[in-house]
């Protein structure tokens, strides 16, 4: 067996080269904007917000984001070959993130599309540093493509 088939037969505690500029380029693009939703939740109080990190292969991902999302969420991309993309929205619970979720994976199915990676983070408490919350986002991300979990939704919850 080679050592490739080795490496795609065992779970990796471990990110490849990819994984990790992918984590670089979440924490670079989505680290500011977490702390200005930081200061809003504490602002507003009892508020949540939830990320999401997604890709979708085979159609132009960014224009059926931008028709989906409210005023108030923030679409970010954060590979533009590979169509990854994040979207942070503010007083947001996971169930209605899930909810999105669907309304998107549906919406993508209407398309003929088949495939969806999609993780989300609830946070409902600041205690959490936002480098802990965007890395735990990349984590459950990675695992989903790693394993293979197109059109289900990884979520996580830090309260």
């Amino acid at each position: 067996m080679s050592n490739d088939n080795r490496r795609k037969k065992t779970k990796r505690p471990y990110f490849i080269e990819s994984e990790i500029k992918l984590a670089l380029t979440v924490l670079e693009k989505l680290e500011k904007p977490l702390e200005l939703f930081y200061y809003l939740m504490r602002k507003n109080e009892k508020t949540s917000t939830v990320i999401m990190l997604l890709s979708a292969d085979g159609l132009e991902l960014k224009e059926m984001l931008l028709s989906e999302k409210r005023d108030s969420d923030l679409l970010v991309e954060i590979d533009k070959e590979n169509q990854i993309f994040a979207i942070a929205c503010q007083e947001t619970s996971v169930d209605e993130g899930y909810r999105f979720a669907l309304r998107l994976r549906k919406h993508l199915q209407d398309q003929g599309l088949e495939k969806l990676y999609l993780a989300e983070v609830e946070i409902s408490s600041q205690s959490y540093s936002e480098k802990d919350v965007l890395l735990k986002l990349v984590d459950l991300y990675v695992g989903s493509v790693r394993d293979e979990k197109n059109n289900e939704t990884v979520f996580y919850s830090f309260y």
